[in-house]
């Protein structure tokens, strides 16, 4: 039996989350799902992280190329954005739902959640875009004939310093608050009503 390596952990720096999928896997591209979370960072916060993966990288190519001498190595982005107006960091990280190894039975994987004092959070929260967070993750070098070589970053865990809750609707996605005034005498469900610019622009 092989022994697995047991991969060092990292703690990113405190940001803000985007688009998170922390409790509920994204199956729009892949239907075995994919946690995932990115992870907006102010430049002087950046910094550390960038040249940490930026040699990350370094290493995986290296390692690469001395595997397959003779061979012409494509060599992968980093898995960070720097916006060019703003100068804001955005890291990527993911982890796969369900693991179907070449042999073996397969398996699922979860993100634990933790708040701020390390108290594990339910698995019913939601964590919305625009929390305040750090992520603990793993580095995963890759190489193959297609990608080329790079590194990507495993999510492991999230604590959440500053909860923004997800929601999917009602007044506060069209950017109405609260007024005094007219009070309804039965409320509609959002299924009552269709957002068709939305709509339109999902069908793309």
């Amino acid at each position: 039996m092989t022994k697995k390596t047991k991969l060092t952990r990292y703690v990113s720096p405190k940001g803000t989350a985007q688009y998170p999928y922390l409790t509920k896997p994204d199956t729009k591209f892949n239907p075995d799902g994919e946690y995932k979370i990115s992870l907006e960072l102010d430049a002087a916060d950046a910094s550390e992280i960038m040249s940490f993966l930026d040699e990350q990288l370094e290493k995986s190519i290296a390692s690469a190329k001395e595997e397959n001498k003779g061979k012409k190595i494509k060599e992968g982005d980093a898995p960070y954005s720097v916006n060019d107006d703003t100068g804001k960091v955005t890291v990527r990280f993911k982890l796969k739902a369900k693991v179907t190894p070449k042999n073996g039975d397969p398996f699922e994987q979860k993100v634990a959640l933790f708040d701020a004092k390390g108290t594990p959070m339910s698995a019913a929260a939601t964590v919305g875009g625009g929390s305040k967070v750090k992520v603990a993750y793993e580095i995963i070098p890759y190489y193959t004939a297609i990608a080329g070589a790079g590194i990507s970053l495993r999510l492991r865990a999230v604590q959440v310093i500053d909860l923004v809750e997800y929601s999917s609707g009602g007044a506060g996605a069209f950017g109405f608050g609260e007024e005094d005034g007219y009070e309804a005498a039965t409320t509609a469900t959002e299924d009552d009503f269709t957002d068709e610019t939305e709509k339109s622009t999902t069908d793309f």
